[in-house]
């Protein structure tokens, strides 16, 4: 979601900072934003990854690079808060992406306002290299629309159905994303199920002993939102006193509460001890990157499993733990 975040402490008449996101879901009609085929060669393949981010965000958002002969010529966002993929009118004509269809479609923001998109097209394929293989994605759609977003040097948005015939992994401590074609064992330590809808991704999260489905939002380098309705029930800490969040989406202005919870919320069973909390309108809870620093999350969508474990504890993707 394409927000821009700040926060005053109690007493202080200055921004705490700015936490950074992309846009999100989709209207959608006609459009297949899952590919037709993902071919992985070999069959895991490690990418180094980027984030944006700025200084007092704890990771950010993830961006693969496409390159060519080892050369960069373009750089794409990976948000799972995102019903499809999303384009800049420069890539899109570069690319010599054909239209698609005509049906109008909307990109929905963090604020729920909608942005009309430019048009849908069809990628034939869109390959990325790393040292050792690359990773196909054949034949399916994208929305390409005008949001600030892409003014910060980005060709595109992948959205969480991009990897909808895959397994991925991102290591947010050391800066890397693996795409494999294996399955993400069930049965290995710390796998959960997950829920997939809409062709976005939930997980189940505990807080406050109680159980709830959050949207994991790779695209919001923010914390972790919960709903207006839940706000005046959370524990909070006292050092923050009538926080807000300021911010933008596609230019248009919101205002959020925000405060830091005193206690702990569990995420595919791992605790996070005192985390940032924003309040937003949409009624539901939501996982940010920001969440997720020292830790590496891994999602297939194809046996609705994920795995959260911290970076130091990792084993290869789909292997048992000793």
């Amino acid at each position: 979601m394409l927000v821009l975040m700040s926060a005053r402490r109690k007493g202080s008449p200055y921004p705490m900072g700015l936490l950074l996101g992309i846009a999100g879901v989709i209207d959608a009609g006609c459009a297949q934003f899952a590919p037709e085929e993902t071919v992985i060669t070999p069959s895991a393949v490690q990418f180094d990854t980027g984030f944006i981010r700025n200084p007092l965000s704890p990771v950010g958002i993830p961006i693969i690079s496409q390159k060519d002969s080892g050369h960069e010529v373009a750089r794409f966002a990976i948000d799972t808060g995102s019903q499809g993929t999303i384009l800049s009118e420069e890539f899109a004509a570069q690319a010599n992406c054909r239209p698609r269809c005509t049906l109008p479609y909307s990109v929905v923001d963090a604020n729920g306002d909608r942005t009309e998109s430019i048009g849908v097209v069809r990628i034939d394929k869109l390959r990325f290299e790393a040292a050792k293989g690359d990773v196909v994605f054949h034949e399916f759609d994208a929305i390409v629309a005008r949001t600030p977003f892409f003014k910060s040097d980005i060709a595109g948005i992948l959205g969480a159905p991009v990897f909808s015939q895959c397994a991925f992994s991102i290591n947010f401590a050391e800066k890397t994303l693996l795409i494999t074609s294996d399955e993400l064992d069930q049965e290995i330590p710390h796998a959960v199920p997950i829920r997939v809808s809409r062709g976005l991704i939930y997980l189940p999260i505990e807080l406050q002993g109680e159980r709830h489905w959050a949207l994991l939002d790779t695209g919001s380098n923010g914390f972790l939102e919960v709903p207006e309705e839940t706000w005046t029930s959370l524990p909070s800490m006292e050092w923050l006193s009538e926080g807000r969040t300021y911010g933008s989406t596609f230019g248009q202005g919101f205002v959020s509460k925000f405060s830091q919870l005193d206690g702990s919320v569990f995420i595919a069973g791992q605790e996070i001890r005192d985390p940032f909390v924003t309040s937003n309108r949409k009624g539901e809870f939501i996982v940010g990157s920001g969440l997720l620093q020292n830790l590496v999350l891994s999602v297939d969508q194809r046996s609705q499993v994920a795995r959260l474990v911290e970076a130091r504890r990792e084993a290869p993707s789909g292997t048992r733990e000793d």
